[in-house]
């Protein structure tokens, strides 16, 4: 029982946890209520899971987006590369090394 107990008082600090960042305005008020209609800690695990899901959907996406865009900013720099070391080693305020 002892530890049913100690699962039950993690639980009731976590949701107080969670109104005061409600109350410092971290999480907003629809988030606070999601949290707190959860009937219990199995319910807040599960909807924690399925959180981390989606912001690893959501980042996988974003990655994808930067590996198929980043190739042509590469080609894009690389053609005016010459232009800028012309530039450079004809400019006098710029030492030779």
């Amino acid at each position: 029982m002892s530890s049913d107990r100690s699962l039950t008082s993690v639980y009731s600090e976590a949701l107080s946890r969670y109104e005061q960042l409600h109350q410092e305005g971290q999480i907003n008020a629809s988030q606070l209520a999601l949290i707190q209609q959860q009937t219990g800690l199995a319910d807040v695990l599960t909807a924690v899971k399925e959180a981390e899901a989606k912001n690893e959907n959501e980042r996988n996406a974003v990655d994808r987006r930067f590996h198929s865009i980043s190739p042509q900013v590469v080609a894009k720099i690389e053609r005016f590369t010459g232009v800028v070391d012309s530039a450079v080693q004809s400019s006098m305020f710029i030492p030779a090394r």
